[in-house]
Parts: structure tokens; C-alpha cells; sequence
């Protein structure tokens, strides 16, 4: 849904980005923010190839947000197809992969451009940054999260702490993350950064590891 108010952004700094690195997008759900880098890389003379992770699974929430753009899907239905078709006019080499972001791994392909707009919480970020991380370029990745200030507006204590898992992770390694200003953020919970040195990975993956074994406890 955010193509509409941050597209022209993601269009500039996805034309940018040309092979051998790549585009990764976590949580494209029906691919605005996907069909806007995908017009991005057209043109190129080494167009990036985009990889979308989602579980392209349509739920009740989901349903009724789509009706709102004019958009039928069932709850339940696999949406994967429905994207691919509405992305295509846009061009750009993207694949679009299906299933858990928990199970999600990488090749180590140096990454330009990552988007997350699925990762609010500390279980899904750390696993997140855990399997990417490794891979963003200093001095040149640009790492956009799309929930950065979700936190703000939660309504209990207990679900603003767990929600401001990314922007924790920032302030964690302040040399790291450059943000970049722009107006087309004001106003919104999102925010952009220039990856700017490596963090040490062994807190990340410990981190990951804690997490998803919490998640796994009984209670």
C-alpha cells in the first residue's frame, strides 16, 4: 500500500542499483513497492533482480483491505499468481518467493536495496537481519523499514517495547545506519538508511536464536 506515498523514492534508488547486486523486498504483499523498483531497474544496462518474499496467502484482513482498492481475493487463496500478473506491466526481473519469512535463506548476493514491510516483530527483525545482514554493502545498501514508528501509536507499554524492535536495532549501532531525510517520510512510520559499516553478526544471530526458541516455549 505504501507505493503510493513513497514510490517515486523507491523508483529512484532501485534504478541505482544494478547487478551483480540485487533487490530484496520482505513483505510485498500485492506489489506496490514491488512494481515501483521493478520500473526503477528498467533501462538498465544490468538490471537488478528483484526477490519478494511473502507468504502470498490472502487472510481475512487482507480481504477487506484489497476490496478497498477495487481488488477481489478470498481469504485463503494463494495471491502469488495475482501479483505476478498485476507487477508485470511494470517490467523488471522479479521472483516472487512463497512462503514462511522464518525460513527464508540467502546465497550471499550483495544486496543494494532492502525493504522490509513484514518484520515488526523482535522474532521475524532478528531472523530477518540474521539472513541479510551479511550482505548489504557499506557505504552503498539502502535499507528502508517500512514499520520503524509503529511502535508509536500501540496502545499498551508492553506493545510498544515490542514493536520498536527496528528502530532499537539502530540506536544499538548508531555507526552503522546513516538515516536519510526526505519529506516523502514526514508524517509516516517509515524511515530510510544508508548502511554504512557492518555490526557484529554474532549479537544479531544470537539474538535470532533466543527469539525464535522463545517462540517455540509453551506458554
Amino acid at each position: 500500500m505504501s507505493g503510493f506515498e513513497i514510490g517515486a523514492y523507491l523508483r529512484d534508488v532501485a534504478a541505482n542499483v544494478e547487478a551483480p547486486h540485487c533487490i530484496v523486498e520482505i513483505g510485498p504483499w500485492l506489489g506496490a513497492n514491488t512494481a515501483q523498483m521493478g520500473a526503477g531497474t528498467v533501462g538498465q544496462k544490468r538490471p537488478a533482480t528483484i526477490h519478494a518474499y511473502d507468504m502470498f496467502q490472502a487472510r481475512s484482513d487482507e480481504v477487506r483491505k484489497a476490496a478497498a482498492m477495487g481488488i477481489t481475493i478470498a481469504k485463503g487463496e494463494d495471491t502469488r499468481p495475482l501479483v505476478r500478473k498485476l507487477i508485470e506491466p511494470f517490467g523488471g526481473t522479479v521472483e516472487l518467493h512463497k512462503g514462511d519469512i522464518m525460513d527464508i535463506t540467502w546465497d550471499g548476493t550483495p544486496i543494494g536495496l532492502y525493504v522490509d514491510d513484514a518484520a515488526k516483530t523482535p522474532t521475524h527483525f532478528y531472523n530477518m537481519i540474521a539472513t541479510f545482514a551479511p550482505s548489504f554493502v557499506p557505504g552503498m545498501t539502502t535499507v528502508v523499514l517500512m514499520d520503524y514508528r509503529f511502535w508509536e501509536d500501540r496502545p499498551t507499554w508492553r506493545a510498544r517495547k515490542r514493536f520498536r524492535v527496528q528502530q532499537n536495532l539502530v540506536e544499538r549501532f548508531p555507526d552503522s545506519f546513516e538515516e536519510i531525510h526526505n519529506d516523502v517520510f514526514d508524517g509516516t512510520v517509515m524511515a530510510a538508511f544508508r548502511f554504512v559499516k557492518a555490526f557484529p553478526m554474532g549479537m544479531i544471530n544470537a539474538q535470532a536464536k533466543v527469539r525464535r526458541a522463545l517462540d517455540l516455549l509453551p506458554f
